[in-house]
């Protein structure tokens, strides 16, 4: 074993571009190498018959082994834009481009003689951007709209505030895989065989068929197959999270009440879950699960 070596580098520039306006672009790398890895020992090769005896020690069954040959690298870019709070409006928007290569990412391979093959992609979204904002109605006491200007309308609308978060981000990765172990070698990690990309238009996938699933077959019996790791992209995330939030001062002594809505997905998208990967089944390429729907909460706090 020998110690992780880790080089980090990162650069920002930032720049107030108007008041209270400030604009920030980065890039930031990371290498790690001579990282933990465990490994799968004792595996036989391929082939028929009981695994014990044929694998290269039949005294010992699988076992693992922890070694530091583990590696990853990471390049990111990043621009954020932000206008601090001020005459009841701030917001702050994000973009993040990552793209992480790690050789650690599966415990069963899928093939342990050839580890370089394991070496892919992290599963992590390509593209994340994230949006979030106040604005309080421009109407009450102290505010550009009176509200004794629009009589009872105004009255309804003072002390009202609007926030929220919406996020954005591209699917994570994912690869097809056989289920058991058919080429009998005791590790379950086989992958199948990639006839070609098995990437599907967004304009034709659909739940009940997300990628070509006729892209991927069994390989030749006791075989690995060639498809790589983390070669799918799944379904991407689209959130809305809204806030409604009224103050209402009800006596001289300051006691408060606050109505406050607040929506969980208020458009009610749906962000489904990456599809069933597992070859030769009835639900191959087919998704059957999603995040949760549009949740509303009301509350009422009484300050005094």
């Amino acid at each position: 074993m020998r110690n992780t070596y880790e080089q980090e580098w990162q650069l920002t520039l930032q720049n107030e571009v108007f008041p209270k306006w400030n604009v920030e672009i980065g890039y930031a790398g990371r290498k790690r190498t001579r990282s933990d890895w465990t490994i799968v020992a004792n595996a036989p090769t391929p082939g028929p018959g009981v695994l014990q005896s044929r694998r290269p020690n039949p005294s010992f069954g699988r076992f693992s082994i922890l070694s530091s040959g583990g590696s990853s690298t990471t390049n990111a870019l990043t621009a954020n834009l932000r206008k601090r709070l001020s005459r009841g409006f701030s917001i702050e928007a994000g973009y993040q481009w990552n793209r992480t290569f790690s050789s650690t990412g599966s415990g069963d391979p899928s093939n342990p003689r050839n580890l370089r093959a394991e070496r892919a992609p992290s599963s992590s979204p390509l593209h994340v951007a994230n949006v979030s904002y106040i604005f309080d109605l421009p109407v009450g006491r102290g505010r550009a709209i009176p509200a004794g200007w629009a009589g009872r309308l105004g009255r309804l609308l003072e002390g009202w505030r609007v926030s929220g978060i919406a996020s954005f981000r591209t699917g994570s990765l994912f690869n097809p895989r056989l289920a058991g172990d058919p080429n009998n070698d005791g590790v379950w990690g086989d992958r199948p065989d990639r006839l070609s990309s098995g990437a599907l238009p967004g304009s034709r996938q659909s739940i009940d068929r997300w990628f070509a699933t006729e892209s991927f077959v069994y390989p030749l019996q006791y075989g690995f197959g060639n498809c790589g790791r983390n070669i799918l992209v799944g379904p991407g995330k689209r959130k809305w999270d809204l806030s409604f939030i009224k103050r209402m001062q009800v006596s001289r002594e300051g006691n408060v009440l606050e109505l406050r809505v607040q929506l969980f997905n208020a458009f009610n998208h749906a962000n489904f879950s990456n599809p069933s990967a597992t070859v030769g089944t009835s639900v191959f390429g087919k998704i059957f699960g999603a995040d949760r729907a549009r949740e509303i909460e009301v509350a009422v706090k009484y300050t005094f």
